[in-house]
């Protein structure tokens, strides 16, 4: 058993270690059982064993080590939280609840029980990936009592909300048990089909980004994967404001719009508010024009190019 702690600049009760445990354990869709010395967090194999003693007197010192102690946190020692782990997918759980245990009552963590030291992580110690996950799935073919069951599949699973015949989705953790897609796979067998998409948005460390979408067909989950690719740099300049022709209009009327410059006399019209049933311009935002310059001083689009 791997150990991960934090020694705490203010007093933390079990009662609100209790709490903080619940509450993150709720966030990130993990399972949360309260024993009677410890709180747990997570399924097996990757669980967390929280205890609940906190007081710092149960941690054996003697007045140099304490003295020691005192200096290198740079605080007097008011609690401590003991996290224990087996797997390297618990250990990144238990560095996420010590990271709010750490924020909550200004600690420091304590990676010594697990070939660290405090407030330095070893060098083995896993990195995950934060996942985001957002969609909206129809399921209006369902019975009654089917929705039940699946409102009874989910309810303690955080980001996922039955609303009427259709499931919101909206979880942002590193779900590093996979617990949260398990639960998609879950709700494929439930729902048979689905209508719509589940877009889950992966980063990791330094510039590591993708993203993942799933749809449920035949009882069974379906992922598609798709990678960022960048473009060639552009600079960013303020939008520049040409004039379009309303056509539905009796004498000649122009409009000022927002467009970015492309090159030469070639403007491409911005994405902005256009109520065609307001008025009619000539050209609408999305093309690309161009432009001539008329009292030397205004850009009027003249014509429309591919």
């Amino acid at each position: 058993m791997t150990d991960l702690g934090v020694f705490t600049s203010k007093p933390i009760s079990t009662h609100e270690l209790v709490d903080c445990v619940r509450a993150y354990a709720l966030r990130i869709g993990q399972r949360f059982e309260k024993h009677p010395t410890e709180s747990r967090v997570g399924t097996f194999p990757d669980l967390l064993y929280i205890a609940d003693r906190t007081a710092p007197e149960h941690e054996i010192f003697t007045e140099e080590e304490a003295a020691d102690l005192e200096s290198s946190l740079g605080f007097a020692q008011k609690g401590y939280v003991s996290i224990h782990f087996k797997t390297a997918g618990a250990a990144v759980l238990a560095e996420g609840l010590a990271q709010e245990i750490r924020g909550g009552w200004q600690g420091v963590i304590d990676y010594s029980g697990a070939g660290g030291d405090r407030g330095v992580r070893p060098a083995s110690w896993p990195i995950d990936l934060r996942r985001c996950y957002s969609g909206y799935l129809g399921v209006s073919h369902l019975s009654e009592a089917r929705l039940e069951q699946l409102a009874n599949a989910v309810k303690h699973t955080g980001g996922i909300d039955v609303l009427g015949r259709a499931i919101e989705i909206e979880f942002e953790g590193r779900d590093t048990s996979r617990a949260f897609q398990r639960m998609l796979v879950r709700i494929a067998r439930l729902v048979d089909d689905a209508d719509g998409e589940i877009r889950c948005q992966i980063e990791g460390d330094g510039d590591q980004l993708w993203f993942e979408f799933y749809q449920i067909r035949n009882g069974r989950l379906f992922r598609q994967r798709g990678d960022v690719v960048r473009q060639a740099e552009q600079e960013v300049t303020e939008p520049a404001t040409i004039y379009v022709r309303l056509t539905d209009e009796h004498v000649e009327v122009y409009c000022p719009v927002d467009a970015e410059h492309v090159e030469g006399n070639r403007y491409r019209i911005l994405p902005q508010p256009y109520d065609k049933t307001m008025e009619t311009w000539e050209f609408e935002p999305g093309h690309v024009v161009e432009c001539a310059l008329e009292d030397r001083s205004v850009l009027v689009a003249v014509r429309r190019v591919p």
